[in-house]
């Protein structure tokens, strides 16, 4: 028996199933669907553009905010944040994020 002739009675064994069992028609894969076509732009830059200006100038003048210490409930796993305050752009400048809210107990 060919494998061709094995796929065409497994299919209709499938066929067969999906005929009288209700719940075997989920199971079916629906066939692959083509490229999304292109869209009309809404005139804001993508992400990779936005964020361009960002460029670090040396990662040893980041300035970080006061660590945070995060443990599981049991206590056996604990890991420390020390979120970053500022850094140095290129151009010159410091570009500064606020500081992030306090963690839950």
């Amino acid at each position: 028996m060919t494998s061709s002739a094995q796929s065409s009675e497994l299919q209709k064994a499938v066929d067969g199933l999906i005929k009288k069992e209700k719940g075997w028609k989920e199971f079916v894969r629906k066939p692959a669907v083509g490229a999304k076509p292109g869209g009309v732009g809404v005139g804001r830059p993508s992400s990779a553009q936005a964020g361009s200006g960002l460029e670090e100038s040396d990662a040893s003048q980041r300035e970080f905010y006061a660590g945070r210490t995060w443990r599981s409930v049991d206590g056996v796993i604990t890991f420390v944040e020390e979120p970053i305050k500022s850094i140095a752009l290129v151009g010159g400048g410091r570009f500064v994020w606020d500081e992030p809210p306090a963690p839950t107990p």
